[in-house]
């Protein structure tokens, strides 16, 4: 009876980016019942399970950041209330550079400022939009609507990894204003009518990065007249906390 409790346990705690844990809200929400349990086998599990999926699925990094993310103001919870959460949250905390790849080399792009597009590199002549680039370099797929789940995390992935890149080479504030607007107003995809598409991918980066979008959000003051989020404050907050920094993975 105790085998088969631990196997359902185990098997439950088993990270997949499908079902009840699609969305940064889903993955948050489990993550704190599991660090509440206070069950050392089931952080472990978890662990194991999340650093082993995004090795098999290397456009699935993003969930590394964003786990830390969620696991850190648990930690300040656990400080404050002295709930003594310390070696459970130890135990959960995955870390990129634990990877078999960097994927803050294989996604990173190269944000040109001047005409507000993309690169493969710094050094490549061609300059596309965001999601152009990321169809013709990561897909096989001739359009957006032939491409599955897996470019949806390769666009997060991608996004992540290219803030962060620009961030570390500093980047103006307005310059990375521009660079969330060149994505926001991708004509690409814009003409596909995929908006949703954008803001959930805008939306989950953000959040692996530390953003609380509902900071950002005034109905009865809109950006410009025109945005829900205040994108001026928040590149000001990716630049002033050196989000490039928070998952180091040396070269």
């Amino acid at each position: 009876m105790s085998t088969q409790k631990n196997t359902d346990s185990n098997e439950s705690e088993f990270f997949s980016l499908s079902y009840d844990m699609y969305y940064s809200k889903d993955i948050r929400d489990h993550v704190e019942v599991i660090i509440k349990s206070g069950d050392k086998e089931r952080c472990e599990f978890f662990y194991k399970s999340a650093i082993d999926f995004v090795n098999s699925n290397n456009c699935c990094y993003w969930i590394i950041p964003l786990i830390q993310r969620c696991l850190m103001p648990l930690q300040n919870k656990s400080d404050d209330e002295n709930l003594d959460w310390d070696d459970v949250i130890y135990l959960m905390y995955p870390a990129g550079k634990e990877l078999a790849i960097n994927p803050k080399k294989e996604y990173s792009l190269f944000y040109c400022w001047r005409s507000q597009t993309f690169k493969l590199d710094e050094d490549k002549d061609e300059e596309q939009e965001f999601f152009e680039i990321l169809i013709k370099h990561f897909s096989d797929a001739q359009n957006i609507d032939d491409t599955g789940d897996d470019f949806y995390h390769t666009c997060i992935t991608t996004l992540y990894c290219t803030i962060c890149k620009m961030c570390q080479e500093d980047i103006a504030q307005d310059e990375l204003v521009d660079l969330l607007l060149a994505v926001f107003n991708d004509q690409y995809l814009k003409d596909a009518e995929k908006g949703d598409f954008i803001w959930g991918v805008i939306s989950e980066t953000l959040t692996s990065l530390g953003v609380n979008l509902d900071e950002y959000k005034d109905e009865s003051n809109l950006w410009r007249d025109e945005y829900l989020v205040n994108f001026d404050d928040v590149a000001t907050y990716l630049i002033q906390n050196d989000v490039f920094d928070h998952d180091y993975i040396p070269s």
